[in-house]
């Protein structure tokens, strides 16, 4: 009973998780998140050759710059309820990223052009 409350568990956390590789376009932005109920971490790790930088959009339509994230380098952030993660490719090659989402990950994805 012990064993099978535990793998129960480990199951339950193992949803509230989500590991992606990412690319992004020269100049596009990827938006994850806005509207979702509760709160969620990101650790983004660049693997790529172009460098990107994290902001959030608040319920407020605020925005903060979190990182920049350089090539070889990584960072992780911590976003509120409601919030969106903007990751902006600053540069003029593709962004490659390994990304580990955690908490709320009923989050929407999708990504915004440079001349949106």
């Amino acid at each position: 009973m012990r064993v099978l409350l535990l793998l129960s568990l480990l199951l339950v956390a193992g949803c509230s998780s989500i590991r992606s590789g990412l690319e992004i376009d020269p100049g596009a932005t990827f938006v994850l998140g806005g509207d979702q109920r509760g709160a969620f971490r990101v650790q983004i790790l660049n693997t790529g050759p172009a460098a990107v930088r994290v902001s959030e959009v608040t319920v407020f339509q605020d925005t903060t710059d979190i990182a920049l994230i350089r090539p070889g380098d990584s960072a992780e952030a911590h976003f509120s309820e409601g919030s969106a993660a903007l990751i902006a490719n600053l540069d003029g090659q593709e962004a490659s990223l390994d990304v580990r989402i955690t908490g709320d990950t009923n989050l929407g994805m999708g990504y915004t052009e440079a001349d949106e």
